[in-house]
C-alpha cells in the first residue's frame, strides 16, 4: 500500500511536468502548435523525458483512477511524440506503412509489455475499465478527435474531468449537431461523431448512445426518445489538429 501511494505521488509529480508543455503548445483548447514544438529541442526532450518516467512505473499495479488517468495521459503524449517525430505531416494516417499503422507501432514497454496506441486503447482502457467517457479523453491528433486540453488528467478529479470532457464534446459542432431534430415528434436527425458508431457497443448500442447523450444534454430528451429522430454520423476528418492557417 505504501509502495502504491509512493508510485501515485511520483506520477502526480510527473503529470505536473507535462502541464507546462501542454499549456505552451495547445491552442484554444483544441489545436496543437506542432511546428513550434518541433523547433524546440528542449521541449521535445522534456516530452520524451515525461514518457520515459511514466513508462518506468508499473502502471498496471496502480489504483483504478490513477491507472485510467495515467494511461490516457500516456496515450496522448505518445501521439504527440509520434506526430513531432514525423512533422511536418498532414495526417496521423500518413505515418506507418502498408503493414503497420501509426496505432499499431510498438512505442513503449510497461512492466515488460510492449505497447502500441491500439494496445493502450483497445486492450487496456476499453476492456479493463469499461467507461465510454474514455473516448472523449483520447486524442488522435486529428480534427475530428476529441480536443486535447492543456491540462493532463489526474486521479484526484478524474470523474469530474471526464464528465466535463463529455459535456464539452456534446456542445461542440465538430462532434454534435442537434439542429436537425429538435421537435419531440417530428422527423429529422441528430448528427454526431462517428466515434459513437465505431464504439456503439461501449455505450450499450444505439439506445445506450441516446441515453448517454441525454445525460449530458437533458434539454434534448424528447428528440432523443423519439425513434423518428434518427442518428446520423459525421464524416471523420483525419486532418492534423494543427492551428488553421490564417
Amino acid at each position: 500500500m505504501i509502495l502504491l501511494s509512493l508510485l501515485t505521488l511520483i506520477l502526480a509529480a510527473s503529470s505536473a511536468n507535462l502541464s507546462p508543455l501542454l499549456e505552451r503548445y495547445v491552442v484554444e483548447e483544441r489545436w496543437v502548435d506542432y511546428a513550434s514544438w518541433r523547433d524546440s529541442s528542449e521541449d521535445r526532450a522534456a516530452l520524451q523525458q515525461w514518457i520515459d518516467q511514466t513508462v518506468a512505473t508499473d502502471i498496471f499495479a496502480l489504483e483504478r483512477d490513477v491507472q485510467i488517468a495515467t494511461w490516457i495521459n500516456l496515450y496522448n503524449a505518445l501521439t504527440l511524440d509520434l506526430i513531432l517525430d514525423h512533422e511536418p505531416v498532414a495526417s496521423i494516417k500518413d505515418i506507418g506503412g502498408m503493414i503497420t499503422s501509426a496505432w499499431e507501432q510498438k512505442l513503449v514497454v510497461v512492466a515488460g509489455r510492449e505497447l502500441s496506441l491500439d494496445d493502450i486503447e483497445h486492450k487496456i482502457l476499453r476492456p479493463d475499465f469499461q467507461d465510454p467517457r474514455i473516448h472523449f479523453a483520447l486524442n488522435c491528433a486529428s480534427v475530428s478527435c476529441p480536443p486535447l486540453t492543456s491540462t493532463p488528467l489526474s486521479a484526484g478529479n478524474l470523474d469530474a474531468r471526464l464528465d466535463q470532457l463529455c459535456l464539452t464534446a456534446l456542445n461542440d459542432p465538430f462532434w454534435f449537431d442537434a439542429s436537425g431534430c429538435t421537435s419531440a415528434y417530428g422527423s429529422g436527425s441528430l448528427r454526431l461523431s462517428q466515434l459513437f458508431d465505431w464504439f456503439k457497443d461501449d455505450f450499450g448500442g444505439e439506445q445506450g448512445v441516446r441515453a448517454f447523450i441525454k445525460h449530458y444534454r437533458p434539454e434534448l430528451r424528447f428528440p432523443l426518445e423519439n425513434t423518428g429522430c434518427s442518428l446520423e454520423y459525421m464524416d471523420y476528418d483525419w486532418s492534423l489538429n494543427a492551428p488553421p492557417e490564417s
